[in-house]
């Protein structure tokens, strides 16, 4: 049986691309001449995932898209980078998952069309499921795009192994007339039955008087 010691976790600020501060996490090992936990004595590689099929709410309306983990054990801390189409959405938020509620919130930065969420505990994580959570507003317009992890997502300052699964988001209505003919719905009263919209330099017209115009 290994002899678990109890550990300090002893967290610093540094600076990495465009002013980002992120969390570099140390352990020391208290009473023992024994060496921490390398890499290579951990367990498996975790593997952080994005939903492939998240359903997009309206315009204007939160979109929550959960990071999720399928082994969090011996977890003291991450840094993840997701990056989001900044034409569809914008960033409100970052919250725990229901894995990390005995942690404080994470730290939530912005860095040229990714958001960067970085947290740590004293205590490890266990188990598997949403590790963190990031709240958007959804933008005019949008439709489907890819939410993606980036280079900088580490977990232990980088000493646990990850792989990553991307994900992506599509709307439910879309712009098409569906099952129905809609009669009670208000539109923007110059495309009824027609092909296309026949104001020059549009190139579609969305309901509610929303209109896209052309670049």
């Amino acid at each position: 049986m290994k002899l678990r010691l109890p550990v300090v976790l002893s967290i610093r600020h540094h600076l990495v691309d465009a002013g980002v501060m992120w969390l570099a996490l140390s352990f020391v090992v208290l009473g023992s001449a024994e060496t921490p936990v390398l890499s290579s004595e951990y367990k498996a590689v975790r593997t952080l995932s994005i939903g492939s099929d998240l359903s997009l709410p309206g315009a204007g309306e939160e979109f929550s898209v959960s990071v999720m983990i399928d082994d969090a054990s011996d977890l003291v801390g991450y840094r993840i980078q997701v990056l989001f189409p900044e034409l569809q959405l914008t960033p409100l938020r970052a919250e725990n998952g229901l894995l990390a509620q005995a942690w404080g919130n994470p730290i939530f930065k912005l860095d040229l069309g990714s958001v960067i969420l970085v947290n740590a505990g004293a205590s490890a994580l266990s188990g598997s499921g949403e590790l963190a959570r990031i709240v958007f507003t959804v933008l005019p317009g949008a439709s489907n795009g890819t939410l993606a992890f980036g280079s900088l997502t580490e977990l232990n300052d980088g000493a646990i192994a990850h792989t990553t699964v991307d994900g992506g988001f599509s709307s439910d209505g879309g712009e098409g007339e569906g099952d129905g003919e809609g009669e009670g719905e208000v539109g923007c009263g110059c495309c009824a039955g027609m092909d296309a919209c026949p104001i020059p330099g549009v190139s579609g017209c969305f309901i509610h008087s929303v209109i896209i115009f052309a670049e």
